[in-house]
């Protein structure tokens, strides 16, 4: 009697599958596709439909490989534009607002027109020295400043200049004072002397202007002249400002006018457009990071 086993595994023999595959392929092989006009029409349409989606893929891909070039120039180009325009814009304000030297003109000042302003022309008084005064900010132009001057004050340029000129003009009318004052003692004690304080004068159409007391300088006489206005110190002044405007080197083009009085072809400087460093800018930006508190401009 045959042992049955149901947990036993079955198996078919290889030349039976083989047979059976064999007879499959043959009865399949009588409908291949080839032989079908419909399914061949439709592998067909199947293979365009992969080709034009294939081709809108790389559509697409080459688009955007496009588009991401463009964002990437437009980026770089930006960025070139926004470092030039730094060094040109934006130099002058890195350091807390510091007009430097070598400074872009864009914070210039245009269409400034001088005239004479016959206050800080006058002989010395309290209205003109106030005049003088109000030029030179809090601190006289001296600066501490963490990265511009980390580890000693400095001066702002400018102010040592005006405090030059303002010394040229205080030792001019001194000492053009003191000398009218003792022509116009010795005419009265001497009127036949023949010193040369008391020479007739050489311009007959121009006469001679008569001395006047000035009560400001008469008090700036009582006593010994400044350390600002001895020789030495003057002639340094003559010779920084001749620097200080051959470094600025304004070339402002000024127009020509004919002095009725003479006829000569002449410049005064006034009534002419200009443009001009913004002085105020350097004035307000010296008193914020002055060293003290003094002022005056001697």
């Amino acid at each position: 009697m045959q042992n049955l086993n149901p947990f036993s595994r079955k198996t078919i023999p290889y030349d039976r599958i083989s047979k059976e595959f064999s007879e499959n392929d043959g009865g399949s092989g009588g409908q291949s596709s080839s032989s079908d006009p419909f399914l061949a029409q439709k592998e067909k349409h199947e293979d365009e439909d992969d080709f034009l989606r294939f081709k809108h893929l790389l559509r697409l891909r080459s688009l955007r490989l496009r588009h991401a070039c463009s964002y990437l120039f437009v980026a770089l180009l930006s960025l070139l534009v926004g470092l030039i325009l730094g060094q040109f814009f934006g130099l002058e304000n890195d350091i807390d607002g510091y007009l430097t030297p070598y400074g872009s003109t864009h914070r210039n000042i245009r269409d400034v027109v001088w005239w004479e302003n016959k206050t800080f022309t006058a002989e010395p008084s309290e209205e003109s020295e106030k005049a003088w005064m109000s030029v030179i900010p809090i601190g006289r132009g001296f600066i501490d400043h963490p990265v511009l001057a980390p580890k000693q004050m400095k001066c702002v340029s400018v102010f040592h200049e005006l405090h030059c000129l303002h010394g040229i003009r205080s030792a001019y009318f001194r000492n053009t004072y003191m000398l009218s004052k003792t022509r116009h003692q010795l005419a009265h004690l001497f009127p036949s002397s023949r010193s040369p304080l008391n020479a007739p004068n050489d311009h007959p159409h121009m006469p001679p202007t008569p001395f006047v007391s000035n009560p400001y300088l008469e008090e700036v006489l009582k006593h010994l002249p400044p350390a600002h206005l001895n020789a030495e110190h003057i002639n340094h002044c003559f010779d920084y400002i001749r620097q200080a405007l051959m470094c600025a080197a304004d070339s402002n083009l000024e127009d020509l006018e004919i002095d009725p009085s003479d006829g000569e072809l002449g410049a005064d400087g006034w009534g002419i457009k200009r443009t001009c460093r913004n002085f105020k800018a350097v004035f307000e930006w010296s008193e914020k990071w002055r060293s003290g508190d003094s002022d005056g401009i001697a």
